[in-house]
């Protein structure tokens, strides 16, 4: 018993921990790509956004051919990358459903998110050098 809560324990901080990283990132990439979208989510507190509304408006950005996303990706990187988007939400979704997730079960989902993380970063920074954005405001 013990060693199942440890399990829970620390499948729940590392998911948690994900999640928080995923959040934030995709959060700054969403303001900078759609600047009014959390607005239209009814997010009117900006950082109060969670990653199933990030994945929801930075998919839809994914889709728009004139957007500021696909002005920093191709067709064909925007679509892996909603792909990417995609997968990664079943990471919020373990850890909102508490699942306890051994480390061979992690693998997959710490692959995921670890891609993610490096492609948000990436393509904040191109969004924000081409869009001359230096500061989000709320």
């Amino acid at each position: 018993m013990e060693q199942e809560t440890a399990l829970y324990l620390e499948s729940h901080k590392r998911l948690l921990n994900w999640t928080q990283e995923l959040e934030f990132l995709g959060y700054i990439l969403s303001e900078i790509v759609d600047p009014h979208g959390l607005d239209k989510q009814g997010f009117t507190c900006h950082q109060a956004v969670d990653l199933p509304t990030i994945i929801y408006i930075l998919r839809r950005a994914c889709s728009r051919p004139g957007g500021r996303l696909r002005g920093v990706l191709s067709k064909q990187a925007s679509k892996y990358f909603g792909d990417l988007l995609l997968r990664c939400k079943r990471i919020r979704n373990a850890m909102a459903h508490h699942a306890v997730l051994d480390d061979e079960t992690m693998r997959t989902p710490q692959e995921a998110k670890e891609e993610l993380g490096l492609q948000l970063q990436s393509v904040i920074s191109q969004a924000a050098s081409r869009y001359d954005i230096h500061q989000l405001s709320d």
